[in-house]
């Protein structure tokens, strides 16, 4: 009964990497935005790209720092016979939902020493997140099972009962703040390697209500326990729908802290630059701060702990000098999701990994071009290809595959002060999946008998639309 409501597997509605895995976010530097291919890059933003790299710069000091804003919209298409009855939909059973997430502040830094053959560096910024996300009209999958026992009772009580509202909204957002220090030393004139620790503190909120349901009944809108307490003494077994309708509110937060060891290695000869660099995974265990849980799920009890590691990944990265004044590169990342450990609201363990079908990757490829002494022109290509499946995949949990067209540039006013601009635009792939049940009812043996007959077949159509900028400063001392 408790979970007819709130019938959703994992909740995961911040800002989901605009580029990186499914648990990371590899949109780390202005550099990034103007050409994503950075993982055989030999300049201050290897700090986070490539901490081998850094072996081969200049001796001395290296300093940059970032201001990054993006928006995105998750966008999810119902269709829904029962939607047809909602006050608010006018006969309609394709209703669209809009997720709008604003991330209007997302800084970084990056710092960089090298001195012959011992080098180090440190990259502050988001490793996840960094927005809020807000489904201010609700969602698809906590209307359906409102919508559909409406639809049944419009069929037992003659069409007495003929319409429905309900105040639904679904809010939540992601942090993760992290910093990452790196150690290296420059093995021969070819090759570097480094050894590195990202430390990572995750914040994650919760703002979720369904509630103050309201019905047509008889052409007046009358409140469900009105309604429930009536139609009960008319037939005391539709009583039992005024519970399955009961309030359902959620404000939670959680935190967690992990630590990721970072194994990076850089091969440089003439005009070939060659990189790699692997993440172990992180062992992230989150604990829930509760005000309010009426929603049934232990999940988000007060004290409640769950599992949320971030994926180990392989990075790999080349570049090369085609012309003095031009260069090429060319990046290719793997994340190995299923690896990991995460909760599921399904299952009640630390298991969601399983539902994945499996593993994400990206690939990127970007050039530079000296215009002249003072401006650099470049822009590039990332392509994000998820693998999670129909099983993993719901209204709240949802990446679909995406390209993302990066273009900027940098002017250097000295030869130690630069200025970095970019923006990126991502172009995302439309996911339909089919439900059985998108009111999750008929799950429920009692009340299957009494839903036999009402169509609880759903498409839903997952889709995103993206756009961010950066502006940056380089110091060289």
């Amino acid at each position: 009964m408790k979970k007819i409501i709130f019938t959703l597997t994992a909740l995961c509605l911040g800002v989901s990497a605009f580029a990186g895995g499914y648990f990371q976010n590899t949109s780390q530097s202005v550099m990034f935005l103007r050409q994503p291919a950075r993982n055989a890059t030999i300049g201050v933003e290897g700090a986070y790209y490539n901490p081998a790299g850094v072996g081969f710069m200049n001796n001395g000091w290296h300093l940059a720092i970032d201001w990054q804003f993006a928006t995105q919209k998750k966008l999810v298409n119902s269709t829904y016979s029962p939607f047809a009855l909602g006050v608010d939909h006018l006969g309609a059973t394709e209703v669209d939902y809009t997720g709008k997430i604003s991330a209007p502040f997302i800084p970084h830094l990056d710092l960089a020493y090298n001195h012959d053959k011992f080098f180090a560096s440190m990259h502050i910024g988001y490793a996840t997140g960094g927005g809020k996300c807000s489904f201010n009209d609700g969602l698809g999958c906590y209307e359906a099972p409102v919508a559909a026992v409406t639809s049944l009772l419009y069929g037992l009580t003659q069409g007495a009962v003929s319409g429905y509202d309900a105040d639904i909204h679904v809010i939540g957002s992601q942090m993760n703040y992290s910093a990452q220090f790196n150690f290296g030393y420059k093995v021969t004139d070819h090759f570097s390697a480094a050894l590195g620790l990202r430390l990572n503190y995750l914040v994650n909120k919760y703002d979720i209500a369904i509630k103050d349901f309201m019905f047509n009944y008889g052409g007046n809108m009358v409140s469900g326990a009105t309604l429930f307490t009536a139609l009960g003494a008319m037939n005391p077994a539709l009583a039992g729908f005024g519970s399955a309708l009961s309030d359902r509110v959620v404000d939670a937060k959680n935190t967690g802290f992990g630590v990721t060891p970072i194994i990076s290695v850089d091969y440089k000869n003439g005009k070939w630059n060659l990189a790699a660099r692997y993440e172990i995974r992180t062992k992230v265990t989150l604990k829930n701060s509760t005000e309010t849980n009426t929603s049934g799920f232990s999940f988000f009890n007060d004290g409640q702990e769950v599992r949320a590691d971030i994926p180990a990944s392989l990075s790999l990265g080349a570049g090369y000098e085609i012309l003095p004044q031009l260069r090429a590169s060319a990046a290719f990342n793997y994340y190995f999701d299923k690896k990991a450990e995460f909760f599921n609201m399904d299952t009640n363990s630390n298991d969601g990994q399983n539902a994945m079908a499996g593993n994400t990757w990206e690939a990127a490829g970007g050039i530079e071009w000296d215009y002249n002494d003072k401006l650099t022109l470049s822009c590039g290509v990332n392509y994000t290809r998820f693998n999670l499946g129909d099983t993993f995949i719901n209204d709240t949990n949802f990446n679909t595959n995406a390209t993302t067209l990066c273009f900027g540039g940098r002017y250097r006013i000295n030869d130690r002060i630069a200025i970095d601009a970019a923006l990126c635009t991502s172009l995302y792939g439309k996911y339909t999946k089919h439900y059985a049940d998108y009111s999750g009812l008929k799950s429920y043996e009692s009340y299957a008998q009494y839903f036999a007959n009402v169509d609880t077949s759903a498409d839903v159509t997952y889709h995103r639309k993206s756009f961010s900028g950066a502006i940056g400063v380089v110091f060289d001392f």
